[in-house]
């Protein structure tokens, strides 16, 4: 978890993903660094922890509503999406998830990391 100066702050929440049936490997953790909890403007980097399993990742970007804004698969712990590449239309926020692919395929998807909109 990421902690900023000042009062102690969680910036980054803890993820679990799950495993295939019959896969014999315990659940990864992943670890959602950035960004989460209240940011200036719509986000366009995404950082998670690595799982030391997955060969890709699952990345979906979801508006407050739940409606899928974007999704993308990547080798990396890092993603960028540019504004062109998302609709935010009046949400204030929204949320997202990474899923690992690993040999025994894809794990579940972590738990949604929140984060709200404020005004610049």
């Amino acid at each position: 978890l990421v902690r900023e100066s000042g009062p102690a702050r969680e910036t980054g929440r803890r993820l679990r993903s799950g495993t295939s049936p019959g896969s014999g490997h315990p659940a990864s953790v992943i670890v959602g660094l950035s960004p989460s909890g209240e940011i200036a403007g719509p986000p366009e980097t995404f950082i998670w922890t690595r799982d030391p399993r997955a060969r890709s990742y699952r990345f979906e970007l979801r508006d407050a509503e739940g409606n899928v804004l974007c999704s993308r698969v990547t080798s990396d712990t890092m993603l960028v999406v540019s504004g062109a590449d998302v609709r935010w239309g009046s949400s204030a926020g929204g949320s997202w998830t990474v899923a690992p692919t690993t040999e025994a395929g894809e794990g579940a998807s972590s738990d949604a990391v929140h984060f709200e909109i404020t005004p610049r």
